[in-house]
This record gives structure tokens, C-alpha cells and sequence, in this order.
């Protein structure tokens, strides 16, 4: 995953009590470690997969969805493509023209509600993927608040318009594109109604898990916080108060709206930009005291080296997995598609292959798998981005036929 800064992808996230309980991956030696060693069990899913309308769509037809290695594919979503308008939700396009494209994979769907950060992602860092309204006078008053907030820094800068700073809707030339301040009451009780309406629509249905991203992307990594800081109160952002609120809101909420039988939820949570290790033992905590898992979006190579010296993983996932192994589903996810040749010295993921088995040490259930790193394994006639890459096609293939045998 290239959407989050490689010192902060860490991604926690709820999922609901159908998954609650999973076995581990045998093996793990945390240092917190609470749990006895149980079997593994790693499920592999392909992470945004191609659409129908993709370039790289019949090959991932042909060579990724007939796998039987591959279990499902998780689907990423923009809010205001199913919230068309205020109050106004249209599931039509994505039940009956995306989601049978995977027929024959469990469907896990990642609903975002703004546009990643421009941290590894160029298009990013200008929104648009939260509902207009939302950013409008009219809405705030019904909710009786102020208007919704939005800020900019060098990660997030909107259009351009404003630096370093805070405008609104009441801001001479204001730029809703900027970053929204997410735990202001317009952005949140859209986004609430927009959540309740989500899971009425697929109570009973085959989905295999949603994740309400709620921050940038799937994620809930807290942008711009210097920005957040200077707003006036109610609404100062105060660190890491302001976010563990914010995350334990939105955790509290999701729970009090799933249905029966309840659908399994993710929610993605992430650390904070001055300290990426102050959230993750509090957001594990939440998650797992609601009877939730929690997982990392940032699994690198860096954190092969760190698990053997005992220094913490990325977001510290290897200990918390270790102290969590069992009770709870524990997922990772790639920082960026991987470089096994090591060509390129800015990826931080290097070689999938050998971080395989460290997720099977710590006991992961879920491996989110980027779809260059399947055509590497898959696909006789994909070229990578790096062209050394390929000769480690043959070693992608049986890591991922067989993960819990590396």
C-alpha cells in the first residue's frame, strides 16, 4: 500500500465479532506476548483489485481471480460515489456492476471518505471524496454547528489556495479540497448516517468485511495536525487526546449500528504524525475491548530486523499481534509493492517473500497482498516496475501458494 507515510502506516482496525477469534500464526516470541502457541491460518486477499474497466483487468481475470490461493479481494469505495447527494444513496452502480465482477472470492469492501495524503501518492493530497454538503453553511446549521473546517499542510494541501492554515465555508475563496478537520460534528454525522446506511444496506448479504476508512483513504491517520492545533476551541486539536476521542467515537459508534447477525467491520486507525508509537497500544486496546481485531498497513522490511533485535515493528505490530495473538483477527498489509531485487533504494518494502514468514511468526490471519506483487506471482507475461523483480517470480509464487509453510 503506498498511502501512508512509511514511518505511519500504522492501521488498526475493528472488525466484527464473525471474525473474533481466528486462530495465530505458531511461532511469535514478543516481547509482550500473552497467548500460547496456536496453528496458523493466513488468509490472503488482493488489495484494490482491477475493475472490468482497468487496463490490467483480463489479466487479472485470467491469472488472479481463478486462484485458489487468492481467498477475496478488497474493494476500495469513495464515499460520495454511494452518497450521491445530501441523504441520497445509490449502492446500484457497485452491487450490480463492480462486485460480480469478483464472482467466486469473498467481497470486502474499504469505504473512504477523503482522498489519500500526496505522502507516496501523487494524485493525493487533494479532496475528493467527501459529499460537498458537507463543507456548507446549510449543513452545519441543521446540525447546529459551525462550519466544517478544513486544513492544509505540505502532505495536504488542497488546491493550492491556502498554506499552513484553516478556512471554511465563510473563508473568502474557501477550498473545500484541503484536509476536513474529521472529528467536527458536520463531517461526523454525515459520515455516521453514511456508515448506518452502509451496513442496513448488506445486513444478511455475503460480504466478507467492511472497513470504514475514517481519515484519509481506509485509514485514520490524523493529517495535518499542526493545522488542527491552531483552530479555536471547541475544536483545538490537542495531542493525542483529540484523536484517541476520535477513534473511540467512531469505534463505539460502528459497534451500536452493526446489525444481527452483525457484518464483520474494519475500521482502519493509524498514529499521529509527532510520535507514530503514542496511539497504537491505546487503539489495540479499544479494538480489542470492543471485540474487535486490529491490523498494520505498513508491513516493511525494516521490520524483519527489528523483530529479531526486539526493537519495535512498524507502529509496533509485532508486539501487539504477540500480545493479541488469538483473541483477535491481526492483519497487515504492504507499505508500498514490493522490490524483492532491492533496485530501488526508496521502497521500503523489499522483498514480500521474506516477510511472509514474520507475519506467520506473529501471528497474522490476514495478509492484504497489492495486485503487483499477485501479477509478479501470477502472471507469466506481467512486467514489473522494476525489471530485476522478475527473476523472483518463481519464489513470490510459492510464498504466497503456501504462507504458513515459509
Amino acid at each position: 500500500m503506498t498511502t501512508c507515510r512509511p514511518l505511519q502506516c500504522l492501521w488498526l482496525f475493528v472488525i466484527g465479532a464473525g471474525l473474533t477469534g481466528l486462530p495465530g500464526c505458531e511461532g511469535g516470541t514478543g516481547s509482550t506476548r500473552t497467548t500460547t502457541s496456536i496453528s496458523c491460518s493466513l488468509q490472503l486477499n488482493a488489495w484494490d483489485p482491477p475493475q472490468p474497466t482497468d487496463g490490467d483487468w483480463n489479466a487479472f481475470q485470467t491469472y488472479i481471480l481463478p486462484n485458489p490461493a487468492v481467498h477475496g479481494v478488497v474493494v476500495n469505495v469513495p464515499w460520495n460515489s454511494v452518497e450521491t447527494s445530501q441523504g441520497v444513496y445509490d449502492f446500484s452502480n457497485l452491487d450490480k456492476s463492480i462486485l460480480p465482477s469478483y464472482a467466486g472470492k469473498e467481497i470486502d469492501l474499504a469505504f473512504q471518505p477523503i482522498t489519500y495524503t500526496n505522502m507516496n501518492n501523487p494524485p493525493g493530497g487533494k479532496n475528493s471524496l467527501t459529499p460537498s454538503y458537507v463543507f456548507t453553511t446549510a449543513w452545519a446549521n441543521s446540525v447546529g454547528a459551525s462550519p466544517q473546517d478544513v486544513v492544509y499542510c505540505p502532505p495536504y494541501p488542497g488546491n493550492g489556495a491556502f498554506v499552513d492554515t484553516y478556512a471554511n465555508a465563510l473563508t473568502p475563496n474557501f477550498d473545500p479540497t484541503g484536509y476536513p478537520v474529521v472529528y467536527e460534528k458536520p463531517f461526523q454525522v454525515a459520515y455516521q448516517a453514511f456508515i448506518k446506511n452502509v451496513l442496513e444496506h448488506y445486513a444478511g448479504s455475503s460480504i466478507g468485511y467492511i472497513r470504514f476508512g475514517i481519515s484519509v483513504g481506509n485509514e485514520a491517520d490524523a493529517t495535518c495536525t499542526e493545522e488542527m492545533a491552531l483552530l479555536p476551541a471547541p475544536n483545538t486539536f490537542v495531542d493525542p487526546t483529540t484523536w484517541e476521542n476520535w477513534v473511540q467515537t467512531m469505534d463505539n459508534y460502528e459497534k451500536s449500528v452493526l446489525p444481527n447477525p452483525p457484518i464483520q467491520l474494519m475500521q482502519s486507525l493509524n498514529s499521529l504524525e509527532a510520535d507514530p508509537t503514542v496511539l497504537p497500544p491505546f487503539e489495540a486496546m479499544t479494538a480489542v475491548n470492543n471485540g474487535f481485531g486490529f491490523g498494520n498497513n505498513g508491513l516493511q522490511k525494516s521490520d524483519i530486523s527489528d523483530s529479531a533485535s526486539g526493537a519495535p515493528c512498524t507502529g509496533d505490530w509485532c508486539a501487539l499481534f504477540d500480545t493479541y495473538a488469538g483473541q483477535v483477527p491481526l492483519e497487515l498489509q504492504e507499505a508500498q509493492p514490493s522490490n524483492p531485487s532491492g533496485s530501488d533504494p526508496n521502497n521500503v518494502t523489499g522483498n514480500l517473500a521474506d516477510l511472509i514468514p514474520l507475519a506467520v511468526q506473529h501471528h497474522a490471519t490476514i495478509l492484504e497482498v497489492l495486485k503487483q506483487d499477485l501479477f509478479l506471482a501470477y502472471d507469466p507475461n506481467y512486467k514489473p516496475a522494476n525489471p530485476q523483480d522478475s527473476a523472483f517470480a518463481g519464489a513470490y509464487s510459492s510464498a504466497l501458494n503456501a504462507p504458513c509453510s515459509q
